[in-house]
């Protein structure tokens, strides 16, 4: 059932090419196959082979689409790139080959009497040396290739729209025939983990930090577990959070993605104006999915204990969040230090609550700034290009710099601390021991 995973090649990447990611990752189908109970072994082994053909049938899709459409190639490029290819695809065989042959003999060598080892041997060195010739001259004809294509591989708008057609319908007719091998509880069980895996690959799609949070995911990860009445308080929240971020990024979806304009259209202001109105409408819908999911995270610490909503928020943060939340090299050597020098334990405390009092204000000022300017980067670009005033975008700029060197300050204060504490040498140890975690 772990091929349930291929269920994620019906997605089109937002960019607009056929996406080479599988939505759903070999985790998420365990979780399916947990999730949905098929106890009957036989519609089991039915629902695999359906998934398998629909893979063999969109990759099929995805190369016809993605591969047989070159834009700008004159013929002479096209034959060019038609002998490059292949010849790639000749060496690879070759190499293939080659490598089969060669693990045979490996196999043999462990088995033959040791009278007709040497020739074996000398067997085994020749086809290594004719595998490694091979994969150098299959590297060659790889860069010849890509030179050849002149990297104009894209797809058309109608193409585009053609490929999602034809995704679709192979979704539609996998779905149907799967769910009429299923009884209403079985389906009842898979519409929902569809629809929970679907929420997931939309929302890793988003380009602002936050914006990829998924709650599900977070509450499954938090330790301790959640308890049956917690679970039964937060259920209704979660719900209602589904049904609202489903219609952010819905929003969000609605908004195109805006490239930045290129040669002389870089360089004109009017242009340039229109482009950064169009990025700011289109991170206004980004930051909209990314605030719901915040939002509904304040919303779940309300109805927990202290303790509990503590530890929920941090998990929450450190998924929406991880190069903020990431754990300090320096609290980790503490650590490490205490274990080495106990007697030492009680300031090496001090020290520790010192440096976590000042990285977790760091942090909250890191995640105000972010949440004001996170994504501004496409619209200080087309400025600078354009000869526009950018010092809103600047400024920000120069608000995430100033917080990291605030951090990067509260780092070498605290080792000097910790020096002076256990000595460089035992410092040195604890600091190369932190950055093996």
């Amino acid at each position: 059932m772990l091929s349930l995973l291929t269920m994620g090649l019906l997605e089109v990447c937002i960019g607009g090419l056929p996406s080479d990611r599988p939505v759903w990752t070999p985790a998420d189908a365990a979780l399916i196959i947990e999730c949905v109970d098929i106890e009957d072994s036989e519609r089991r082994l039915i629902i695999t082979h359906l998934i398998d053909d629909h893979a063999f049938a969109w990759d099929a899709l995805r190369q016809s689409t993605r591969f047989n459409d070159r834009v700008g190639l004159t013929p002479e490029q096209e034959a060019q790139w038609r002998s490059a290819t292949e010849k790639k695809q000749s060496l690879f065989d070759d190499a293939t080959e080659v490598s089969r042959e060669l693990r045979q003999l490996q196999r043999k060598f462990r088995n033959v009497a040791s009278v007709d080892r040497t020739a074996t041997l000398e067997q085994i060195k020749q086809l290594q040396g004719e595998y490694q010739s091979l994969q150098m001259d299959l590297e060659a004809a790889r860069k010849v290739a890509i030179e050849a294509s002149g990297d104009r591989f894209r797809l058309k708008p109608g193409n585009l729209v053609d490929f999602q057609n034809e995704a679709s319908l192979l979704r539609q007719r996998l779905e149907a025939d799967i769910t009429l091998l299923l009884d209403e509880e079985e389906l009842d069980q898979w519409l929902d983990c569809r629809t929970s895996f679907y929420r997931r690959a939309w929302l890793l799609s988003g380009g602002l930090e936050g914006e990829h949070l998924d709650l599900d995911t977070c509450i499954r990860k938090v330790k301790p577990p959640f308890t049956n009445q917690q679970m039964i308080n937060i259920e209704p929240i979660l719900k209602d959070w589904g049904i609202n971020i489903d219609a952010a990024m819905a929003r969000r979806e609605a908004m195109p993605i805006i490239p930045l304009p290129r040669g002389p259209e870089a360089r004109d202001r009017k242009t340039a104006s229109q482009v950064i109105d169009d990025m700011e409408q289109r991170l206004t819908a980004q930051r909209a999915v990314r605030d719901t999911s915040l939002d509904y995270v304040n919303r779940i610490c309300q109805v927990l204990d202290e303790e509990t909503a503590s530890n929920f928020r941090n998990t929450a943060m450190t998924m929406a969040f991880p190069s903020r939340y990431h754990p300090s090299r320096m609290s980790r050597a503490l650590v490490i230090a205490m274990e080495e020098k106990p007697e030492k334990t009680e300031s090496l405390q001090a020290i520790l609550e010192i440096h976590l009092a000042k990285l977790h204000q760091i942090r909250e000022r890191q995640i105000e700034i972010v949440l004001d300017i996170d994504g501004y980067e496409g619209p200080l670009a087309v400025c600078l290009a354009a000869g526009l005033d950018c010092d809103r975008y600047q400024k920000a700029h120069e608000q995430m710099v100033a917080i990291d060197k605030a951090r990067r300050i509260n780092e070498v204060a605290t080792r000097e601390l910790l020096q002076e504490c256990v000595g460089r040498t035992v410092t040195r140890r604890a600091m190369g021991g932190a950055a093996l975690h």
